[in-house]
């Protein structure tokens, strides 16, 4: 599955709420969407049970998230994905959490994402979220994660924050 060069509000590749079974996105692409506000490339709210698994998230934008944005108790699952060279114009580039939300990150990497990898949003609505990271690679390690005392970091084993050294970003080749 590719979802490519869609432009929305809110969730410019994928907007996911409330949903209570699985929601599996494998073995796709995510690549070149926009949201003018919120999610350049997935906008997720209230989903318990979303999985991203060999997923390949690049080059999206939005004025506020332009990787994945977790929002009012969003726990996605971000397993054996990458997510890369996506800019936003404020909060993470790569993931962001709002009320309440906790993603989980295994074996995945997390590189060149402006302004920053992770951000938690400070702006009065949660101070619970919370990122679990295992077995995974972020760019600038836990520097580059903001929390504003807004949650946790569960940064657990096997984390790096060294170059991965892609085949050849110019031509957007991510492989190891």
């Amino acid at each position: 599955l590719i979802i490519q060069n869609n432009a929305a509000t809110q969730g410019g590749g994928l907007y996911i709420i409330v949903v209570e079974d699985v929601f599996l996105i494998e073995n796709s692409i995510i690549r070149n969407n926009n949201a003018g506000l919120i999610g350049g490339a997935i906008h997720i709210r209230s989903a318990l049970n979303a999985i991203f698994k060999n997923t390949l998230i690049y080059d999206n934008t939005a004025a506020r998230t332009a990787g994945i944005f977790c929002d009012v108790g969003a726990s996605p699952y971000v397993i054996n994905s990458t997510i890369v060279n996506n800019i936003s114009s404020v909060h993470g580039g790569g993931i962001t959490c709002q009320t309440n939300s906790q993603p989980k990150l295994l074996n995945s990497i997390l590189w060149n994402n402006e302004p920053t990898e992770i951000y938690f949003v400070d702006e009065g609505l949660s101070d619970n979220n919370s990122i679990a990271i295992s077995y995974s690679l972020v760019e600038g390690g836990l520097n580059d994660i903001v929390t504003n005392e807004q949650g946790s970091i569960a940064w657990g084993p096997g984390n790096l924050e060294t170059d991965p050294f892609f085949v050849d970003t110019s031509i957007s080749n991510y492989l190891l």
